[in-house]
């Protein structure tokens, strides 16, 4: 392991209990066999091994995506680094579903270890932390509404109403999504809905 971190790194074990410090440190010991730990900014060092302490899915997150984490651990102060919307912004008009799919993932993924790190090292709060849940299935959900609809209309055209007039496809939060109460362990209950009448034009 590289020494640039090791004092940090050291410092975050010892804070841990030890039922869970032995498990990270084992990790740890596998991300610095993958991965140049040097390059994480100091401050953030202690602050990873709290978050891989209490979450899985975050340790796996940080394996796969360790050169997102270095290049953007510094944002994880401000409330909305606009990560989200950038990624999805940048995704190829003609991606293939299986692309589409993968990049949407791994922007999920990315960005849920953003707000749970910024839940287990107290940067946000509650609020925060059940807003930006919220806002991340709404980006999520219009991305893939988008994506889906291009992949569709080649065959099946859009809904249009009998004047001719497209008819656009409403997304209903229902449960805790409705009301900006999203939490990590949610699912999402949603509701497809077309405002008016139509048929397809394809």
């Amino acid at each position: 392991m590289s020494t640039a971190n090791e004092a940090q790194f050291k410092a975050g074990l010892d804070a841990l209990p030890r039922v869970l410090g032995e498990p990270v440190e084992g990790w740890l010991l596998r991300l610095a066999e993958a991965q140049d730990t040097s390059r994480l900014p100091s401050h953030a060092a202690a602050q990873l091994l709290r978050v891989v302490a209490c979450s899985d899915f975050a340790a796996g997150v940080v394996i796969r995506n360790w050169d997102w984490l270095v290049r953007n651990v510094a944002t994880f102060c401000e409330p909305d680094g606009g990560f989200v919307a950038s990624s999805i912004n940048a995704i190829d008009g003609d991606a293939s579903p299986d692309l589409v799919q993968s990049e949407l993932r791994r922007t999920r993924n990315c960005e849920m270890l953003r707000i749970l790190w910024r839940e287990v090292c107290a940067i946000a709060s509650l609020d925060e932390t059940l807003q930006d849940l919220s806002d991340l299935a709404d980006q999520m959900l219009e991305a893939g509404v988008r994506h889906a609809e291009r992949f569709l209309e080649p065959r099946y055209g859009h809904v249009v109403t009998a004047e001719g007039q497209r008819v656009p496809l409403v997304v209903l939060g229902m449960g805790k999504l409705g009301g900006r109460e999203l939490n990590f362990s949610s699912d999402i209950d949603v509701i497809f809905l077309y405002p008016d009448d139509g048929e397809t034009n394809g």
